[in-house]
């Protein structure tokens, strides 16, 4: 097996223990696991690109570690009541409609979607957005209307993963009608 894709196993076996040290607020070590979540990431695209080594399994698991990190962390967040619940839905309902189409691609015509700027300024959104809420629940801010930077934040990353399914539905349009 490939390094990249170890490292986006590694990723996804992470998930679960990202979610609970969130979960009982333990933000200081959450942090510090979604910072090696987010190295693992850069590493295994990095190593990927610059040694060749772009696999079937790495363009499938790597979107789906990315997602699994990104919907866990949201979720409790949101659960913990530091997050909107319209961001988790709007999270879950473009990860359905993206993995449907993928999934209809990939049986038409045996096309892997592969993520494009949008979908990566998305997660990077959400991934600023995430990072900053665990930081101000670690020296526990209270400064007046920080809460608004939070939701901005996540208002900004809302409307870029908006643009990401209206630009990947655009593409599936596009691949769609080529291999039918």
């Amino acid at each position: 097996m490939q390094i990249p894709n170890i490292l986006t196993i590694i990723r996804l076996m992470l998930v679960p223990a990202l979610g609970l040290l969130m979960f009982i607020k333990d933000y200081r070590n959450a942090m510090m696991l979604f910072l090696l979540i987010g190295v693992t990431d850069v590493l295994d695209g990095y190593i990927a690109r610059k040694y060749h080594m772009i696999s079937k399994l790495g363009t499938l698991l790597d979107p789906i570690a990315d997602k699994l990190v990104q919907a866990t962390a949201i979720a409790v967040l949101t659960y913990n009541g530091l997050v909107p619940i319209v961001v988790i839905v709007v999270v879950v309902i473009k990860e359905a409609i993206l993995g449907i189409g993928a999934v209809t691609l990939y049986k038409k015509g045996q096309v892997v979607v592969q993520a494009n700027w949008y979908g990566k300024l998305a997660t990077v959104c959400f991934y600023a957005a995430i990072l900053f809420t665990i930081g101000l629940n670690i020296i526990d801010v209270q400064i007046k209307y920080v809460h608004y930077i939070v939701s901005v934040l996540f208002a900004v990353a809302v409307l870029a993963t908006l643009y990401a399914l209206y630009m990947y539905s655009m593409n599936y349009i596009k691949v769609k009608n080529r291999i039918t």
